[in-house]
């Protein structure tokens, strides 16, 4: 039963971006027919998280700890997408997986900048985390604690994304996204930190941030550097500022 809870939502997801995918005209970009099936998507999803919710008694409004948070929530994403598309960039995958950039630079980044922003930092996140942190991570955790269900619902939002490049940032920010979930216990939280990370990559790929820097040793060291300060830093402000349940 659990197992089935667990695959429902991603299967109706992915049905109606099939659909629509049949439905749009031929041409548009991967990107805007997958923002598209996420904004049909998004209001089923949302009466699903908030069902179950109610049936697991788990029910709760947002309540002032996540605004007194936000700033750290979205400083922590933002470091954290730096720092991960960093050590990807230096790491031996992106010759092993040669491929990918061009096929990420056509699907993500070729679309005009308002599709992105509309379709990549707003509608996929509210999607993706409606079913992976409001649903499959809540399930998992109640039935066995936060760590496997993080541990979990990371796996499968790597895989998820469907190539190797992706899908280890996928896992470990996936993590992350489990952890202020936990944290805050809200969609919310896990959304706002989703949607930090998928601006500052927009804006770092359109900017060429980080090419950009590695030419230059003293300012990627100083962005690095700065990073690895903010994301310690984050993380033991939102760990002293609210309780895990």
């Amino acid at each position: 039963m659990l197992i089935l809870k667990i695959i429902v939502p991603l299967i109706f997801y992915n049905l109606v971006l099939n659909v629509v995918n049949l439905i749009l005209p031929l041409g548009m970009s991967p990107l805007a027919v997958t923002g598209t099936g996420a904004i049909a998507s998004i209001p089923i999803l949302y009466i699903f998280y908030r069902m179950e919710q109610r049936q697991r008694g788990k029910c709760r409004e947002t309540d002032v700890t996540l605004f007194h948070g936000i700033p750290y929530i979205m400083l922590l994403a933002a470091a954290s997408c730096i720092l991960l598309n960093y050590l990807i960039s230096v790491s031996p995958l992106p010759e092993l997986f040669m491929g990918y950039e061009e096929q990420f630079a056509q699907d993500l980044l070729s679309p005009p900048l308002w599709v992105q922003l509309l379709c990549t930092v707003i509608a996929i996140p509210a999607a993706e985390e409606l079913c992976f942190r409001g649903y499959i991570f809540a399930l998992v955790r109640d039935k066995a604690g936060f760590w496997p269900a993080a541990l979990f619902s990371a796996l499968l939002f790597g895989l998820y994304h469907g190539n190797m490049l992706q899908g280890i940032y996928g896992f470990c920010l996936g993590f992350l996204l489990a952890w202020i979930y936990e944290k805050y216990r809200s969609v919310w939280a896990s959304y706002l930190f989703h949607l930090t990370a998928n601006l500052v990559s927009v804006l770092a790929s359109k900017w060429d941030l980080l090419n950009n820097a590695s030419g230059q040793p003293a300012a990627a060291l100083l962005l690095i550097a700065g990073c690895l300060i903010l994301v310690p830093f984050c993380i033991l402000k939102i760990q002293s500022s609210v309780h895990t349940r």
